[in-house]
């Protein structure tokens, strides 16, 4: 089985020359770089979901936030709150398009948009300090089902006020609300 930890050392390992290069190409040479030297044998394993988690979850930054008693409480705090601009912002966009008012989409889109930015960033903060339990949660996995189709049917009718694709958003949004409330209580 390939070592997640030897894929990240090797991508760390990048000459310093490598530095202002985008990563994803500087991870690439890394992968490249661990198969060429016989680190990743052919037909080897990736490493599996569950060790990408337990590899997220011991992470300085996870560690930290567990046993920070201000910064995951504000972190948390932060999930909400763009859960609440995002929410707050759609449902009266999806409600004026029903109505055929597109002027408040105008609007409203930008709050939207930093709501979903901020849910989701400290969304991921959250997740690395449990991801191991978070992966097998089927409320957690039908909310990032329901977040992703949501976020594409936007992106989709990004320039269209099309009434399906409101009824699609009062649909998807409040039921990944749900799953998320769900999570806790599983």
């Amino acid at each position: 089985r390939l070592s997640l930890e030897t894929l990240v050392a090797a991508w760390e390992d990048t000459a310093p020359d490598g530095k202002g290069r985008p990563k994803y190409l500087r991870l690439s040479e890394a992968f490249t770089r661990c198969i060429q030297d016989g680190t990743f044998a052919p037909g080897g394993q990736l490493p599996g979901e569950t060790e990408i988690a337990a590899a997220l979850e011991a992470t300085a930054l996870a560690q930290f936030l567990k046993v920070s008693a201000w910064v995951y409480p504000l972190v948390n705090a932060g999930h909400i709150l763009g859960i609440a601009l995002l929410v707050g912002a759609v449902l009266p966009m999806d409600v004026a398009l029903l109505r055929g008012d597109a002027t408040l989409v105008s609007r409203l889109r930008p709050w939207a948009a930093a709501g979903l930015v901020l849910a989701v960033l400290c969304g991921l903060l959250l997740f690395i300090t449990q991801a191991s339990d978070y992966i097998v949660n089927h409320w957690f996995q039908a909310k990032i089902a329901l977040v992703a189709l949501a976020a594409l049917n936007a992106l989709i009718h990004l320039r269209h006020t099309a009434r399906h694709a409101a009824l699609i958003s009062l649909a998807t949004w409040p039921a990944a609300l749900v799953c998320g409330r769900m999570i806790a209580s599983s």
